[in-house]
């Protein structure tokens, strides 16, 4: 990063800090542009400081959305999604309980006034569900809207989507938030960005590299895979047999090191080599691609999540990670030149520690 840059995010940070003093957010549509744009620069800052690119000058700052606005936010969603399901039980008497028990939620403006979100007990009682996902519920008062409600729909998801994007975990807690836009993502319009899927990416980059590796060793077994809540199973994918005959991989680490070493021994067979000396290289650029995709993630996710959900991801990732760096060795070693971007998993996983900001005003 050369200092014009820096100068700019600078000013930035001053000016969108300085706003929330004296911007005016009367209207939905300035406060719903102040948000976004706080919510780009976070994520620009997110991204500088994982990737190091500040070097020498000083890592700023991200901008913290005070409780008063997020109420203020809260309060012009809210009032929106009240009318829509008020509207749409008049429009399913038959499928949908009028006569309710009222529970909300109270929101207040910045001018003092107050607008109500139903509560997760009131939308069980509307839909007759019992489920404690105020997204599933939603889900199923959304598929009862007609056209004109969906469009008052998108629009409220939208706000409440950017709200989300542009805040910090630390200041509210999102997850009931979170898990309703994942549920009901079809009806957001604006640039989604998927919040929850970030074992996805480093899930489905591991199986791609084993399905590659497939390909020169037969103990991998892609076409097995299991999921469990920690993520891939190891396992699963690649099979070594012990004294016992049984399966003894309990870890990437080991994963990493049984295939490191099958390439390793046919280092000096020729025939091997010219069978599959691309394909190893090609596994070694999935698994860059992963990490990359991974890295850029937990950008988009900082203060976002819980501190205790992001720190559990990032303990996943790291024993993902851990002793990945002996495959560059095997892949070197038959005259292939890619190697594992992972230079210190300690160097990376302070950064993403250090990104995720606690210090709330």
């Amino acid at each position: 990063m050369d200092s014009s840059i820096h100068d700019v995010l600078t000013d930035l940070e001053e000016k969108l800090n300085q706003a929330i003093d004296n911007y005016d957010f009367s209207t939905r549509k300035s406060t719903k542009h102040y948000l976004t744009v706080v919510a780009e620069y976070n994520d620009a800052l997110t991204s500088a400081i994982i990737y190091g690119h500040f070097g020498k000058f000083d890592i700023l700052s991200p901008v913290l959305i005070n409780n008063r606005i997020i109420s203020h936010v809260k309060y012009f969603y809210s009032s929106e999604f009240f009318n829509i399901i008020d509207s749409i039980i008049k429009s399913n008497p038959d499928k949908l309980q009028g006569n309710y028990d009222l529970q909300s939620i109270p929101y207040v403006s910045l001018s003092g006034n107050t607008s109500y979100e139903y509560s997760v007990k009131s939308l069980q009682d509307i839909t007759k569900i019992d489920v404690e996902s105020r997204g599933e519920l939603m889900n199923v008062l959304i598929n009862l809207a007609d056209k004109s409600t969906l469009v008052d729909i998108k629009n409220a998801y939208n706000l409440k989507y950017i709200l989300v994007r542009s805040c910090a975990s630390s200041q509210v807690n999102f997850m009931d938030d979170v898990n309703d836009l994942e549920i009901n993502k079809s009806v957001i319009t604006v640039d989604y960005r998927n919040i929850l899927d970030q074992s996805n990416i480093i899930n489905n980059s591991l199986l791609t590299f084993i399905e590659d590796v497939k390909m020169f060793d037969e103990n991998a077994t892609p076409e097995n895979y299991e999921i469990d809540k920690v993520g891939l199973v190891p396992s699963s994918v690649y099979f070594h047999k012990d004294q016992y005959d049984d399966n003894d991989v309990e870890s990437f680490s080991e994963i990493y090191g049984y295939i490191s070493d099958n390439i390793i021994d046919h280092s000096d067979d020729k025939e091997w080599i010219e069978k599959n000396k691309a394909t190893v290289e090609e596994a070694a650029k999935q698994l860059n691609i992963g990490i990359r995709s991974t890295i850029f993630k937990f950008a988009l996710l900082t203060g976002r999540v819980s501190y205790e959900e992001y720190d559990i991801m990032l303990l996943r990732f790291e024993r993902i990670l851990n002793d990945i760096e002996v495959y560059t060795k095997a892949n070197l070693a038959i005259g292939n030149t890619v190697e594992i971007e992972w230079d210190s998993s300690e160097e990376i996983i302070s950064r993403l520690k250090d990104s995720h900001w606690d210090d709330v005003e």
